[in-house]
């Protein structure tokens, strides 16, 4: 299995290390990618070094069997404004393979059409933009190959779901175990 995750500055800190954290426990093959540089700040100013950047990854025309996209304000806009980021998960979705996003970056899974008649969640500030699909209030909701979560809050929740969409039920109850979830 082998994950990734697109980040761009002003990435929500929680929303995308917790998810790396908890996937990385269950020894999930997770490549952190930077869309436009080696190195990306959060929304906290925390700076992290890419593994790879969109640009190398494309011209590999690698194919992950998920993608996640990290909210936050700044993070999502510049995930928006990027052709190289929606024609990553345009390609993706071609292929079948899974999407995942949180709190503001499900708005970016719906300016491409991709929740259109699905049920979908996001942050309750960033909800009309997800006005083709079923808004659903809850801490994560997948529908066919999205899963899609609120925010700050369910990041342990989402990253938890995405284990056991990948098929890692166990690895995923495991996880919640050791890291004293609920």
């Amino acid at each position: 299995m082998q994950v990734c995750m697109l980040f761009c500055d002003g990435f929500e800190d929680i929303e995308a290390l917790a998810v790396v954290d908890i996937l990385r426990r269950a020894n999930v093959n997770i490549d952190l990618i930077g869309v436009e540089n080696e190195t990306v700040e959060s929304s906290s100013r925390v700076i992290i070094k890419m593994e790879r950047t969109l640009r190398e990854v494309t011209k590999k025309n690698r194919i992950y069997d998920m993608v996640i996209l990290p909210g936050g304000g700044l993070g999502t806009a510049n995930l928006e404004r990027s052709a190289d980021v929606r024609d990553f998960i345009l390609k993706h979705v071609e292929f079948k393979k899974k999407i995942a996003a949180i709190c503001a970056a499900p708005r970016v899974l719906a300016g491409l059409g991709l929740l259109k008649g699905k049920k979908a969640t996001c942050y309750p500030s960033v909800k009309e933009a997800l006005h083709d699909s079923t808004y659903v209030d809850a801490p994560v909701v997948v529908d066919g190959n999205f899963i899609t979560s609120r925010g700050p809050a369910t990041a342990c929740a989402f990253g938890f779901k995405i284990l056991e969409e990948i098929g890692m039920l166990e690895a995923s109850r495991e996880c919640q175990e050791k890291m004293l979830f609920g």
